[in-house]
Formats: C-alpha cells, sequence, structure tokens
C-alpha cells in the first residue's frame, strides 16, 4: 500500500517499504482571492490577497481597468507571493461625474497569465462639489 503526503506544490507517495514517488503540481497562474478595504479614497492603498504572484513583481505587473502597474511605478508599494499593495490613483472630481464612487476592476498579470479579475469601489472625495 501507498499512503499520500502532501505539500503545498507536490503530492508524495510513501509505500510501506519507505520507497517515495513524487508528483509536482503546477500553478495554474496567479488567483486574486480577495480585496482588503474594496471602498477606497484615491490615494489610498489596496490590498489585493491571492496567490502565485511571484516572490518578486519582476515584469508582472497590476492592472487597474486601462491602467498598467509595472516594476517601475511608484504606486506598488508591495509585492509578495500571496499579497500586493497598490495606491489608488488620484482622479479630478469631473471623474466622478456626480456620483458617490465609480467601480474599478483590478486584476495582476504574472508570465503573461491573467488572474481572475475583481471590482472595488473608488470613493469621491469630500472636498468634490
Amino acid at each position: 500500500d501507498k499512503y499520500p503526503r502532501i505539500s503545498r506544490n507536490k503530492i508524495a507517495w510513501v509505500s510501506d517499504e519507505g520507497t517515495e514517488s513524487e508528483i509536482f503540481l503546477t500553478s495554474h497562474g496567479p488567483a486574486v482571492k480577495k480585496l482588503r478595504h474594496r471602498n477606497r479614497n484615491p490615494g489610498e492603498v489596496l490590498r489585493i490577497i491571492g496567490n502565485d504572484f511571484g516572490d518578486t513583481q519582476g515584469d508582472s505587473v497590476v492592472r487597474i481597468n486601462n491602467k498598467i502597474y509595472d516594476s517601475t511605478s511608484p504606486k506598488v508599494k508591495l509585492w509578495s507571493d500571496t499579497k500586493i499593495k497598490i495606491r489608488i490613483p488620484k482622479f479630478k472630481c469631473e471623474w466622478f461625474k456626480g456620483q458617490d464612487s465609480r467601480k474599478r476592476k483590478v486584476w495582476v498579470t504574472v508570465d503573461g497569465i491573467d488572474s481572475n479579475l475583481k471590482r472595488f469601489q473608488v470613493v469621491r472625495p469630500g472636498n468634490c462639489p
């Protein structure tokens, strides 16, 4: 008989005799599990929680609608395999078009593979008429 032993990226089967065979699991790309603080004011930090973002940003990017934030962007404040912190861009009052907030889509692209997307609200600042 063989007994499975599961770790983060592999499954190993160990026989009664102690011999082991392994299967390494491959990632299907980055995944955004949730956003912390889904209602953000312009200039505040949005936390993207997920997996397989990579330990460093490298060539990976965060996309907020049609804007791309690469490793040269000062808006990206933290990048780890499971968490990204990005500062929400500042929008002029006119961008809100008289609404209290506007929805934006956010997703991550790692090694050319897009994650799922999540939506968050950019809240109109109190100083907007």
